[in-house]
């Protein structure tokens, strides 16, 4: 065993991986149902670097009715979505607002998509690479609960590859997404509820705000369908660890 591997630490010993889905029906990694990621405020960001632009999700929490979801659009574009509800009717959808941006992205290329919606101010922001593509003022809430079933899904419908998937309880400020969209988090930042970075190997792909999982039997780790697998990082991955376990 290498003199620099640690039993209890799951970042030990460190690998740049990044997760690749295939298009297929199944091919998405399905993230735990949990409380935490309800949210009214929310800040939703990841890397992705499409093969193909076809439509698809990055990331979505759907109770029938959509929480929050980000994606990509049939043609291409980065887009942020959820289901309104009435002000004093929870889960009583009555409206879909949707920003997208006004051009495509790139194929074959890495792209941060970041979504920002803030219940108190009545804005939802849409950020690609960090700059502000599409704005709205809405006084609608976003669903929280709905008819079910509840779901949460990272990659469904895309061909590609993702990484970095970070869901924020708080608003997250541009300077603040622009100062961290390149490095990697600890996982115990204030505000963070899910933190997916797909350096895992196997089928399952740890939630690194909750440290030490196989103690709960991975309750908190996404699982991924056929199609949907971590593969070695390429060259030009968005952010890379760079040996920082220093175990060389």
């Amino acid at each position: 065993i290498d003199a620099g591997w640690l039993a209890a630490d799951e970042l030990s010993e460190l690998h740049d991986r990044v997760l690749h889905v295939n298009g297929s029906s199944s091919a998405f990694a399905e993230l735990p149902v949990t409380s935490r990621t309800a949210l009214s405020s929310w800040t939703v960001e990841a890397w992705v670097k499409p093969t193909t632009l076809t439509s698809g999700t990055l990331v979505v929490r759907d109770v029938g009715l959509t929480n929050f979801g980000l994606g990509i659009t049939v043609d291409g574009r980065a887009y942020v979505t959820f289901d309104a509800r009435d002000l004093g009717t929870t889960g009583v959808a009555f409206e879909t607002v949707q920003l997208a941006a006004p051009d495509s992205l790139s194929a074959s290329t890495w792209s941060h998509v970041a979504a920002v919606f803030d219940s108190n101010t009545d804005m939802l922001r849409l950020y690609v690479n960090g700059v502000e593509e599409a704005s709205r003022v809405t006084v609608e809430e976003c669903v929280l609960t709905g008819p079910g079933p509840v779901r949460m899904r990272v990659g469904e419908g895309l061909s590609g590859y993702i990484d970095d998937v970070r869901i924020w309880s708080e608003v997250r400020s541009l300077a603040a997404l622009v100062d961290s969209m390149g490095i990697l988090l600890t996982g115990t930042e204030s505000g963070l509820v899910s933190y997916f970075r797909f350096d895992d190997g196997g089928t399952f792909a740890s939630d690194f705000t909750r440290r030490q999982d196989w103690l709960t039997g991975w309750g908190n780790a996404a699982v991924l369908g056929a199609g949907a697998t971590m593969i070695a990082a390429p060259v030009d991955a968005p952010i890379l660890i760079a040996d920082a376990d220093s175990d060389a």
